[in-house]
């Protein structure tokens, strides 16, 4: 067990090895059992990082360790709880797993769909130097393929403005999903402060800067709502689907970022946005490609609940058996 900087990440080896003085290893006597033990750290860690809270650098010693109380059952017991523990972390491992992949396969399918259009019905192909994409599709700036705006944030001395039920979007909610709640929420006299007004459902969303990755994403609205200044937002001119545009910057986030750092701004901007290249095909096959690519966002939806509901589970049972509130009977695991 780590216990020094991070305080309580366990592992159990599986061979023979030695360790730094920023381990605690525990050695089982008889009548323990290692993975018990390891469940147990898991719940006792909140315990273990107060045991090193105070220093300059922190680390809990083996001695404060070997304080630490805690009821054990008899070995059988440990091993059934520390068996049904396991099986939730496999569980989660394969869930995790699976979420992985279908991420993997959303990733080439952005690629597959936004280079070479529907599967078989290209054959000749343009190359820039940014992108290529399929001859007969429509290279244009952003600024012509809609109407662009940005939103504002109300006077916060004036608490009358934030207390109405018109949704206000920030720049760290715009994260690939379709937003329907905010955190914060305007009257009407505060959404007359902002740029934008309220926005029609089905708005892209376009972060203009934020902390660390949230820079350059975006979101689609399902609810008419507010932005802060923070936020660029789009609506296409007939023919060009805001879910298309939506996919184009989500398989281009690395590259807007990067085209903003070599402008030297640590910030989107704008005048840089609206005048980005986007290759755009007519609207029947924009409408072909954003269907895959919803279904399988869907799907990545639900796998993301199925991770966090096994989670929960796992929350709950290390709580519920490890402290005897939930007892396994011999025999149970396998049912």
């Amino acid at each position: 067990m780590t216990s020094r900087a991070t305080i309580g990440a366990a592992k159990i080896n599986r061979v023979q090895m030695a360790i730094n003085q920023g381990f605690a290893a525990f050695i089982p006597k008889a009548g323990y059992s290692s993975e018990y033990i390891f469940h147990l750290l898991e719940l006792l860690k909140p315990t273990l990082v107060r045991l090193g809270a105070g220093t300059t650098f922190l680390e809990t010693s083996r001695r404060e360790i070997k304080k630490v109380l805690a009821r054990i059952p008899e070995e059988d017991e440990q091993r059934r709880i520390a068996a049904a523990l396991k099986l939730t972390d496999d569980a989660i491992t394969k869930a995790k797993d699976e979420l992985e992949a279908t991420r993997e396969l959303k990733r080439s399918l952005l690629i597959e769909l936004l280079e070479k259009g529907i599967p078989r019905r290209h054959t000749s192909f343009i190359q820039t130097k940014q992108f290529s994409y399929p001859e007969g599709w429509t290279l244009t700036k952003l600024k012509k393929g809609g109407s662009w705006t940005a939103g504002g944030t109300p006077d916060r001395e004036n608490a009358g403005f934030y207390e109405g039920t018109i949704p206000w979007v920030k720049s760290g909610e715009v994260n690939y999903s379709v937003i329907t709640e905010t955190e914060e929420h305007l009257s009407e006299e505060g959404v007359k402060q902002t740029t934008c007004g309220i926005l029609p459902v089905g708005t892209l969303l376009i972060a203009m800067y934020g902390a660390g990755v949230t820079r350059g994403r975006v979101a689609l609205l399902g609810v008419e709502a507010s932005t802060n200044q923070a936020i660029a937002a789009f609506n296409g001119n007939e023919g060009i689907e805001n879910e298309f545009i939506y996919y184009w910057f989500e398989r281009n986030y690395e590259r807007v970022r990067a085209w903003a750092a070599g402008s030297n701004q640590d910030n989107l901007s704008s005048y840089l946005i609206k005048n980005l290249s986007i290759a755009i095909p007519d609207h029947a096959e924009q409408v072909e490609i954003v269907k895959p690519l919803k279904a399988i966002d869907a799907v990545l939806q639900a796998k993301q609940a199925q991770v966090e509901a096994l989670t929960e589970l796992k929350r709950s049972l290390l709580q519920n058996l490890v402290t005897g509130k939930i007892r396994i009977p011999e025999g149970a695991i396998h049912g």
